[in-house]
């Protein structure tokens, strides 16, 4: 992780749009202490039944479900919702995640 807080020297941000798929709770937690308001951008692994909590409780999160068509959403769909919960600031899930069993491959 010395390469993240090296890259990001001693900025601070506005906001942080944050899609971490494979970042440890350490990245997350230089992200929230760096920006003064942080939208987790989170993947459907956090809406399944035994899925990890968020990294970052009490800021706003977008789980990216799928398509109810059953296929995954596009970067389109993807930016438009998380840019729509940075004015909300509400927690909310692009699409659906259940029945879990429905999710694409």
């Amino acid at each position: 992780m010395p390469s993240f807080v090296t890259a990001l020297g001693d900025r601070r941000f506005d906001l942080a749009l944050a899609y971490l798929p494979f970042g440890d709770q350490a990245a997350w937690d230089v992200i929230d202490a760096r920006a003064d308001r942080v939208v987790q951008v989170l993947t459907s692994a956090y809406a399944a039944p035994d899925g990890p909590r968020p990294p970052l409780p009490g800021r706003p999160r977008l789980i990216l479900g799928w398509h109810p068509s059953g296929r995954w959403h596009t970067p389109e769909e993807v930016s438009a919702a998380a840019l729509a919960l940075i004015e909300s600031g509400d927690d909310a899930v692009l699409g659906v995640t259940r029945p879990w069993g429905d999710r694409p491959a």
